[in-house]
């Protein structure tokens, strides 16, 4: 299958531009996708600006339905809060909660601290990693979970998904993936039966 991918580089960000660029994209070249990394404020200095970003999704999500394509944004999570909290809410997004009220799908992500999360042994923080496999005798779904090996611990990076929100399926999943940083591939692994609701200062040093 052909795939066109086109990037584009802006100075400065600005939604109408954005949506005046992609717009000939979508029309004329049957682009079907728009990604915008990242989504911030155009004057973070203003006193509104909160309001001006969730008005600027707003744009952007009217825009997305009138010439059916997909439009995804990327948002950076608040700082101060990096590797502190284990379990992500859309309250770790930097600059626009209010975002969630516009979105269709709302994805959070964070890395894994594979010796606190992956270990068996971590009764508080071990993810109870596990796969739906179909039993071929009842036809009824069961869980099957996941071991690592140190060798895995020791040498593969991970990611977690926060399904926060799904208008079209089920919402507060949480999916583990291992990241490949020199292809930037994401291959899931299995969904999560545990995530610790505990800061990870409340665990060992990592």
């Amino acid at each position: 299958m052909d795939m066109n991918l086109k990037f584009i580089t802006m100075e400065e960000f600005n939604v109408d531009e954005v949506m005046r660029i992609t717009k000939p994209l979508i029309c004329h070249q049957g682009f079907t996708t728009i990604l915008i990394d990242t989504m911030k404020a155009q004057d973070s200095s203003a006193s509104n600006y909160v309001g001006a970003m969730t008005e600027a999704v707003k744009k952007l999500d009217y825009f997305g339905n009138k010439f059916k394509v997909k439009v995804l944004l990327t948002q950076q999570l608040t700082s101060g809060t990096e590797m502190q909290n284990s379990y992500l809410t859309s309250a770790e997004i930097s600059e626009c909660k209010s975002v969630k009220t516009v979105s269709d799908i709302l994805l959070l992500m964070r890395k894994v601290v594979n010796s606190l999360e992956l270990d068996e042994k971590n009764k508080d923080f071990f993810l109870r990693p596990y796969k739906l496999v179909k039993d071929e005798m009842s036809g009824k779904w069961r869980k099957r979970y996941i071991s690592f090996s140190q060798e895995e611990i020791k040498n593969n990076y991970y990611r977690l998904i926060f399904v926060n929100k799904n208008r079209w399926g089920q919402a507060d999943d949480v999916i583990l993936v291992r990241f490949d940083g020199l292809t930037g591939r994401f291959t899931e692994v299995g969904q999560c039966e545990h995530v610790s609701r505990k800061s990870f200062s409340q665990g060992r040093k990592y």
